[in-house]
């Protein structure tokens, strides 16, 4: 290594909508290091069993290590990006803890992401690859929307605005399958 170089490495991460950047010690670290260190250094308390890491399009296993994935070296900086994503059942756990507000807070925030998306695919504002890869988050706010809608988390006096907030939710369903259908054309 020369002088002057550093052998960590740098991942800027989307979690949750979110980029973080979390600094690995040395490029040998294994993907369940880095599952830790998101962690700490993103204030996250999350088991890990829960986290999916995605780097260039694939889903890592624990057991990877970071010089094996294509680190690239920018400004003398070993580098990656990447999203963190959860398994189902982290969604329904968090769910069970969400309110009706910031439900529909989160669903205010989904309906404008996916009607940017929506239009920056039917103008080709953005590549297929970029529509993909936004696509994911779109994916796992559903799960988390949909977790959080659930009828058995819900008091009786609120369920006509779960109910009003499952028909948007349907149509921004709609939405995304235009958007994949779309996507797939200019593909």
């Amino acid at each position: 290594m020369g002088e002057g170089e550093s052998n960590t490495v740098e991942l800027l991460l989307n979690i949750k909508g979110k980029q973080h950047k979390v600094i690995a010690e040395n490029d040998d670290w294994t993907v369940e290091q880095v599952k830790n260190a998101i962690n700490q250094q993103a204030g996250l308390n999350i088991p890990i069993k829960y986290m999916k890491l995605l780097i260039k399009g694939k889903f890592r296993e624990d057991t990877e290590s970071l010089s094996s994935l294509g680190i690239k070296v920018s400004n003398g900086k070993k580098k990656l990006k990447g999203k963190l994503l959860f398994e189902e059942g982290y969604h329904h756990e968090e769910a069970g803890t969400a309110t009706l507000e910031k439900t529909e807070a989160k669903l205010k925030e989904l309906e404008k992401k996916v009607k940017e998306l929506y239009t920056k695919v039917n103008h080709r504002m953005c590549t297929p690859e970029d529509a993909t890869f936004e696509m994911v988050h779109i994916n796992d706010v559903v799960l988390d929307l949909k977790g959080a809608l659930d009828e058995s988390k819900v008091k009786t006096q609120d369920r006509k605005t779960r109910d009003s907030m499952f028909e948007r939710l349907k149509v921004v369903l709609q939405k995304i399958e235009a958007i994949k259908e779309t996507n797939r054309v200019y593909s």
